[in-house]
């Protein structure tokens, strides 16, 4: 029997074990056929509108949307169909530690462990002593040399473990029965325990964490890219047919073309003005300012049907593009900017959310953006995945948990936690293993 054969979760196994997916699959299903759908409706509607004005600009639009669609597009099956950064539960974390590859990477999550060591009634601030560190990963090669095949002296282990009073300000999960690291947590959706969580995304269905971060973010900015790039064709092509429209006097004749054309002008000025001056910051300033811009565009194109309607008629391929394409460009362009802003203070959004109302009240510890930090996320090596799926279980006895905890971060340093778990391998390996 496999591991991804008694794999518990709301995730979901398929090719064999080897491509984890959401365990709603409609949520990304909907989501790629919104963004394809919007791409097949431009190019049907709006694109031969741009071939009338200039052959080489459609061909230099194709090639730059292509470019970032396709770019896009992969960061979106990436985030989807990958391991987000799953810390198994500590029955899992037993049985792999009884299997001859599985205990080289549990090593990993022991070191994790380890270097998180902190003396009951001490800050940690001077680290774990080195004597207490070896002390565990050598009983943990004792262990994983002699448990082969038999997971019961591997769940003393890590039951000891996780009751060290060493990793005592850790936050214990209920459900996965293991501490919670830092940056760590439960995602009530997907029911696993995420290494530097994020979030849990409505559109791809999956969990955005340590392993997915990155191509979360890539999808964001080519996709917002390519939204911003139709959606700027559109609004010209409509600012050109307004153009027409006054031109040929038809505005300077009757009052409703007068309210239409200056109406969405004076709303949208207001909208500008009410975003710019509002006084509101962090995590509600990214929403108003996304709600701002989806009435702006709507008003625009609910002005656009009304003059055709019942002052001269218009064409209507350009305001559907405007609508669609605005929204879209309005919703990716906000989550980017949220999304770049916390990287570049070293958090990720669960913790600009629950930590910095806290500090804002105190005035200590705010972050502030750098550059460098941002340059640290995208060069960041991405951590291995603990999902080992592949792995043949010579024992499969798998207690389910209990009800999952709520989502809960711990009160700790914010920069604790960032490289858990990274990807490259301690200079320590597992000895080999001898006969049973």
């Amino acid at each position: 029997m496999r591991l991804w054969h008694i794999w518990q979760g709301q995730n979901k196994f398929c090719c064999n074990g080897w491509l984890l997916l959401p365990g709603r699959p409609l949520n990304p299903l909907g989501a790629a056929l919104l963004i394809i759908g919007i791409a097949v409706v431009f190019a049907l509607t709006e694109l031969p509108r741009v071939f009338l004005y200039s052959s080489s600009f459609g061909v230099l639009t194709i090639c730059i949307f292509l470019l970032f669609f396709i770019v896009g597009f992969w960061g979106f099956l990436q985030t989807l169909a990958s391991d987000p950064g799953v810390l198994p539960r500590r029955d899992v974390l037993a049985l792999l530690t009884a299997t001859p590859d599985g205990a080289t990477e549990m090593q990993r999550v022991v070191e994790m462990y380890c270097s998180l060591f902190r003396e009951p009634g001490t800050s940690g601030a001077n680290g774990p002593t080195p004597m207490s560190v070896e002390a565990t990963l050598d009983h943990f090669e004792r262990v994983a040399q002699s448990c082969e095949g038999s997971p019961q002296q591997a769940e003393l282990f890590w039951t000891q473990l996780m009751a060290d009073p060493r990793l005592g300000h850790l936050r214990s999960c209920n459900t996965c029965k293991i501490r919670r690291p830092p940056r760590c947590s439960h995602c009530r959706h997907c029911d696993n325990c995420i290494l530097n969580f994020d979030h849990h995304c409505f559109w791809v269905g999956n969990c955005v964490g340590a392993r997915n971060h990155r191509s979360f973010v890539a999808f964001l900015i080519c996709h917002g890219v390519c939204a911003t790039l139709l959606a700027i064709i559109a609004f010209v092509d409509v600012c050109s047919l307004l153009a027409e429209v006054v031109r040929s006097g038809i505005v300077n004749k009757d009052v409703r073309a007068q309210v239409l054309v200056v109406g969405p002008l004076v709303i949208v000025a207001v909208l500008v003005c009410i975003g710019c001056f509002c006084s509101v910051k962090g995590r509600s300033q990214s929403t108003i300012a996304t709600i701002l811009a989806l009435v702006a565009t709507i008003t625009v194109g609910g002005s656009w049907v009304l003059f055709g309607v019942f002052v001269h008629p218009l064409p209507w391929e350009p305001a559907l593009n405007v609508f669609f394409t605005g929204i879209a460009a309005t919703l990716l362009l906000s989550t980017t900017w949220v999304q770049l802003f916390n990287l570049g203070r070293g958090l990720n959004v669960k913790q600009a959310h629950v930590q910095l109302p806290r500090q804002a009240r105190t005035g200590k510890g705010v972050r502030t953006f750098t550059w460098s930090n941002l340059m640290d996320f995208f060069t960041r090596a991405t951590p291995a995945s603990l999902v080992l799926s592949q792995l043949t279980l010579d024992d499969a006895d798998h207690n389910s948990g209990e009800e999952y905890d709520d989502e809960g971060e711990d009160d700790v340093d914010f920069d604790e936690g960032r490289y858990l778990c990274a990807s490259s391998r301690s200079s320590r390996s597992v000895g080999s293993r001898e006969g049973g």
